[in-house]
């Protein structure tokens, strides 16, 4: 891993063993990762390790403080009530395939168009679906700055985080580092909608989603009924509200003509106990 570390002090400059470590540093041996105790630290982009040095002449406690090789960069999305992360839609497992189904929910999506591929958000969603590449590491700088970022919350009663406006997970691991987030940030609330419905049905053969993570599965076709869904919430895609049946459970006020677009104080699709949510198509 490529990182450039700051030495606090001066006094290990001799031969050192330490149980936290992940690079190669002058003076200093690195033989092993850090645990997740001993990541600590207020800057959102630094994370800090606390190693356990023993030289010739001194043991004890220093510091050794490391920019992240992995940056967070949040998506802010205008009618959510706070952050997102996305990636590009075209690396979609499922969705990838769905756009040349006539009638999907994907045959006309919006994440395929307009801003999501030009300039500033294309490179942004390509740059963070680039770090799924070493999920270790992403998952321990994501939870380090999403934690920071909840810390500096004013409010935080708007802790409510969206994952993929754009783009969807990547694999049963990627999911596995998700819930893990979820499990380390048990304050934050996350809503994660997904068409991958085989990497969630092999997850939950050997684990179970956390407290604070709703995992909604997302129908395939517009104006289909919602299945089961192993037992979690699911969510719809109806082409106006004369589609709408009960099955539907409720429709989002965002997505109809009258609204401005923003959740406001909803907060549904974070809401296990929803059953379904169906979305107008926009």
């Amino acid at each position: 891993m490529a990182c450039t570390p700051k030495i606090s002090s001066k006094k290990n400059q001799g031969p050192s063993q330490c149980t936290t470590s992940v690079a190669q540093v002058p003076g200093i041996a690195w033989n092993c990762l850090p645990s997740a105790d001993d990541i600590f630290g207020d800057d959102p982009n630094t994370v800090y390790v606390r190693m356990n040095v023993s030289s010739e002449n001194k043991k004890g406690f220093d510091m050794i403080s490391l920019q992240t090789v992995v940056e967070i960069k949040f998506s802010n999305v205008d009618k959510m009530p706070w952050l997102s992360w996305d990636t590009p839609a075209w690396e979609c497992k499922t969705g990838s395939k769905l756009v040349d189904v006539k009638g999907s929910v994907c045959s006309d999506c919006y994440a395929c168009g307009g801003r999501y591929i030009f300039g500033v958000v294309k490179n942004a969603n390509e740059a963070r679906f680039e770090q799924l590449a070493d999920l270790e590491s992403w998952k321990t700088a994501f939870i380090n700055q999403l934690g920071n970022k909840y810390k500096n919350m004013r409010n935080k009663n708007n802790a409510y985080f969206r994952w993929h406006s754009s783009g969807d997970v990547q694999s049963v691991e990627h999911l596995k580092a998700i819930n893990e987030i979820a499990l380390a940030l048990p304050d934050v609330k996350f809503w994660l909608p997904t068409k991958e419905i085989g990497m969630v049905k092999e997850y939950l053969e050997s684990d179970v989603f956390a407290d604070n993570l709703c995992v909604r599965i997302s129908m395939f076709m517009v104006n289909q009924i919602p299945s089961k869904a192993m037992g979690l919430p699911t969510s719809t895609v109806i082409e106006s509200e004369n589609d709408f049946v009960p099955e539907h459970g409720n429709i989002c006020h965002a997505t109809t003509e009258n609204s401005d677009h923003k959740c406001g104080d909803c907060r549904n699709c974070w809401d296990k106990s929803k059953s379904n949510v169906a979305y107008l198509k926009h």
